[in-house]
């Protein structure tokens, strides 16, 4: 049976402009070019229903590129650009090309530019979740249920988390740690919760399997493995195995990433898996599934998963897992089939009396990369039948993030042949498409026929993604020569979120939208359909300065919710077209210390949601001491004890007051890394891939004694980062390049941020930095860029508000945003957020020069200046506040216990007037919660 209710998609084929260079690069095809003048008259036809970004610049393979391809000697070694890795030994096949391998410079195509979000300043960011543990980190998705105001977390490192969304109280449900394979991009990947969860208090939880090898290598062998844990009241009561019961029952993972995982809950109640091809993500060579010298490990994949090791071609098999969209019956994790009686509509390639747990049976789709993200549509109307449509989040390889929209049973989204809009050029270009190498395991088709990307260009119909973005701007060059871009006015690099907006409390022109998120760019954008699955216009939403990695629907607000990996924080997007209170962020440069203890308070951060002007920010230092009217003030505490600081901050409609928490008298520590440097974030160590180990020594001083110490190192891999790739707590280790994760990426552009994070006896912590970078490199400096709101009229105490968005590097390389405001307040490197967006308030009238610093992670820095000048404000000409603390006395009095990032609404001065009937959606904002600083993370 098929879902009759779902719509016709349309092929890549459909969408392609170019079958004439196609037909001519295979000879196989050349009967295409009979048909030509056919497909021109149908090009307009066509060109009405593709999406504005297929229209795309395409460039021949340049000079160097082709010059690698003459490279046919058996004793000729390829080698990665910079001459230290050789990428294919001595090898009868051409060298592939490399991105490295081009003059640069692309061309950009005549798509729509996205249209920009009108509403912004309805928009507020509010936080759930408090009094959390350094635990809570690391985090890879979340699943609201539907009925019991609960929201279930997953970290990477194997931990499931309760959170109450009437509390906001955080728990720790299930610890699996110890069967978690948790180094790469693998570890927790997926959390989903059953449909209405009072009734169905069913958790699922997808994670990759410990290694099968011995010791866990980063390239490893391994699987996907999907537990259902019962819920008794917030407690788990059971734990059932569905998917990866043995590692022949999933998908064969033969390196260190692409091991998808996503889950969502089908309308049907059926629930729908994603599974990544476990491949190499090489770009110098396409994994086909043969031997490697660089991956010994993962180049026993046959051994392991006999008949499957295939490389990236697994994802057009339908005899494994490997690549797939799967579906299942969540309570036993068969196929669902015939004889089903639970289910009306049934998997495409069931047949009679099969097993239901073979990889046809469960198939539903097919043709994925790495499928890290997943959301089912919600239903148009009620005559819709079975288990709906999955939107896919693949991340791509070369150029293209994709959008793949699933609307009928048995579709092929042709990875790794296709890509985006276009075949992939790595794989369509690839020597080991060569039938005559024996040496290599194919797909085969249903009459024995070997697969390969000439055979699934000819043969097989794929479908085009409903929606996709590039990696790439006018300015930088694409993979394989290809060298295009698209006209949409932004870029990305990783897919990490899709769900859908169906709610009423977002302008109408939001509804029904779907929203998607990129985990390196660090955005949210929508883009409309046509109401059949189809794209129809892209539009902005909400630039980011940390990493994303989930979005999701919250039943009780409907608001869209998104999941901040490194800082471990979950966010909500709340609108409301009414007078709001300002958003508060409080910050210190010290929190302990001896006495006396100077303290240099501050407010950057703060905004108010519709661009109100503030009418004052006032602090009371908790110390007996009178209040300072003043955003950034300095307090010296000159006895010993715990403090309250609480700053309030008035709009002239709210009040939102926050808390800091200053203790004096003990000692803190200061953490030292002697090795591999200096400790400090610009400091650079250089090393050798040929370099087997590096020393890290570690000590401290100040605090009270013993000290404990935590070694967190993330890859950093172009423009984002790879959650602990290695962590250690040992004060003084030795490890290999290859403990640190770089036997992942070998030929990569990637170096190390490593992190030491000290903690005393007292609990009080220390942090420290430094960066390990590889030999042979060369780095183009970012490209700073700055503006500012307002742009004139600014008073002392006013939020400024400052957007680097603009800032780009030519490399695709994280950059560090370092700011220096001009009196004497500096903005410095955080790993939790890329301070790309900030907010800071002058105390005192001039004209101050603003610099920005930026810095790519290979150690290369340009700077950008502005001159702001402010005039006198409310810190010159305070208002009269005895009225505001009598009436903020005469209120129940808050607990000195409050936690540091907890916010209160707080009366209003009284030359200004309440606004009344407020909604709930003020008193979630006004319990808003600072990011957590913990120091854990992905990807």
């Amino acid at each position: 049976e098929t879902n009759a209710s779902q719509s016709t998609p349309l092929s890549h084929k459909q969408y392609y402009f170019t079958p004439i260079s196609y037909a001519k690069k295979y000879s196989n095809m050349r009967r295409i070019s009979i048909f030509l003048a056919v497909f021109f008259l149908l090009a307009a036809v066509w060109a009405k229903n593709e999406p504005q970004t297929d229209r795309i610049a395409v460039e021949p393979l340049s000079p160097q590129c082709l010059a690698r391809q003459v490279n046919t000697l058996e004793t000729t070694t390829c080698y990665q650009w910079n001459n230290q890795v050789p990428i294919n030994g001595p090898s009868p096949y051409p060298c592939p090309c490399l991105d490295n391998d081009k003059d640069g410079g692309c061309f950009p195509g005549t798509g729509e530019v996205e249209k920009p979000n009108e509403f912004t300043l309805g928009f507020t960011d509010y936080t759930i979740g408090k009094d959390s543990t350094d635990e809570f980190s690391s985090l890879t998705a979340m699943a609201f249920t539907d009925n019991t105001n609960e929201i279930y977390v997953l970290s990477k490192a194997g931990l499931v988390f309760r959170v109450d969304t009437n509390t906001e109280k955080i728990t720790k449900f299930h610890d699996f740690s110890d069967q978690v394979h948790n180094f790469g991009d693998y570890g927790g990947l997926s959390i989903e919760v059953h449909t209405d969860f009072k009734t169905n208090p069913f958790v699922y939880v997808s994670y990759v399997n410990g290694s099968l090898v011995e010791g866990n290598d980063i390239n490893t062998l391994s699987f996907v493995k999907v537990l259902r844990l019962t819920s008794n009241n917030g407690v788990l009561s059971e734990q059932k195995i569905i998917l990866g019961q043995t590692s022949l029952d999933s998908n064969p993972l033969c390196s260190s990433s692409h091991a998808g995982g996503a889950l969502a809950m089908g309308h049907d109640g059926s629930l729908f898996i994603t599974l990544g091809e476990g491949s190499h993500f090489d770009t110098d060579v396409m994994d086909f599934g043969q031997y490697q010298d660089r991956y010994p490990v993962s180049s026993r994949c046959g051994e392991f998963f006999p008949g499957q090791n295939m490389g990236a071609m697994k994802a057009q098999s339908l005899d494994t897992l490997g690549g797939k969209l799967i579906r299942i019956d969540p309570e036993t994790g068969n196929g669902i089939c015939s004889g089903n009686a639970k289910f009306s509509v049934y998997n495409p390639y069931c047949t009679p009396n099969m097993d239901l747990r073979s990889p046809r049976a469960r198939i539903w789709a097919l043709g994925f990369r790495n499928p890290f993200s997943m959301n089912v549509r919600p239903k148009q109307d009620n005559s819709e039948t079975g288990p709906g449509v999955p939107y896919v989040g693949d991340v791509g390889l070369g150029s293209f993030e994709e959008i793949n929209a699933v609307t009928q049973s048995g579709q092929n989204f042709g990875w790794p042949c296709w890509e985006g809009p276009l075949p992939m050029g790595g794989y369509k270009d690839s020597p080991l498409n060569d039938l005559a190498n024996t040496t290599i395991v194919r797909p085969k088709d249903e009459q024995g026929n070997l697969i390969n990307c000439p055979y699934v260009y000819k043969n097989v119909v794929t479908q085009h993604p409903i929606y996709y973005w590039s990696r790439y701007t006018h300015d930088m060059g694409g993979l394989y020569g290809e060298q295009y871009v698209l006209g949409a006015g932004f870029t990305g690099n990783c897919v990490s979120g899709v769900t859908f907006y169906t709610g009423d409390k977002y302008p109408p022109s939001f509804k029904n939208q779907v929203f998607f998120a990129d985990y390196g760019t660090q955005w949210i954008k929508s883009f409309s359909t046509d109401g059949v699955d189809q794209f129809k216009s892209q539009f902005q939403f909400k630039d980011l300065s940390v990493p994303v990695v989930d979005l999701e629907i919250n039943p009780k607000t409907g608001d869209v919710c998104y999941l901040e990996l490194l800082g471990g924080v979950i966010h909500c997007l709340g609108y409301t077209n009414a007078a709001q209170p300002p958003f508060v962020v409080a910050g210190t440069n010290v929190t302990g210390g001896e006495a006396p203890l100077y303290v240099k308070f501050n407010l950057d951060g703060t905004y108010d949601p519709r661009a109100n002007p503030t009418k004052f920010a006032v602090w009371n230092f908790g110390d007996g001491t009178p209040y300072v009217v003043d955003p950034n003030p300095t307090h010296v505490y000159n006895a010993s004890g715990t403090y309250t600081a609480t700053v309030y901050v008035n709009n002239g409609n709210f009040t939102t007051s926050k808390t800091v928490t200053i203790k004096v008298g003990d000692p803190v520590p200061t953490a030292i890394m002697t090795a591999p440097a200096a400790g400090n974030v610009d400091s650079f160590t250089f090393f050798n891939y040929k370099q087997e180990d590096l020393t890290f020594d570690a000590s401290a001083t100040g605090g009270t004694a013993p000290y404990t110490y935590y070694w967190d190192v993330y890859m950093v891999h172009t423009n984002h980062y790879h959650p602990q790739s290695s962590t250690n707590t040992n004060p003084n280790f030795v490890a290999s390049l290859n403990d640190l994760g770089a036997a992942s990426h070998i030929g990569e552009r990637i170096n190390f941020l490593v992190i030491l994070k000290v903690t005393d006896a007292k609990g009080y912590t220390s942090q420290t930095y430094s960066r390990l970078n590889v030999d042979g490199w060369t780095s183009n400096a970012p490209k700073p860029s700055f503006v500012y709101s307002p742009d004139t009229g600014i008073s002392a105490g006013q939020p400024v508000s400052f957007d680097a968005s603009k800032t780009v590097d030519f490399d695709l390389d994280t950059i560090t945003y370092v700011w220096d405001f001009g009196d004497g307040s500096v903005i410095s490197f955080d790993p939790q957020q890329n301070n790309r967006f900030i907010t800071h308030s002058y105390s005192q009238p001039g004209t101050y020069n603003v610099k920005l610093t930026t810095y790519d992670n290979w150690g290369v820095d340009a700077e950008a200046t502005s001159v702001i000048t402010v005039s006198a404000g409310y810190v010159q000409n305070p208002p009269d506040l005895t009225k505001f603390f009598e009436d903020l006395a005469a209120q129940p009095s808050t607990s000195s216990s409050t936690p540091i990032d907890q916010a209160s609404t707080a009366p209003v001065i009284p030359v200004t007037t309440q606004m009344s009937g407020s909604s709930s959606l003020y008193t979630s904002i006004s319990l808003i919660v600072s990011i957590a600083v913990s120091m854990v993370v992905l990807l």
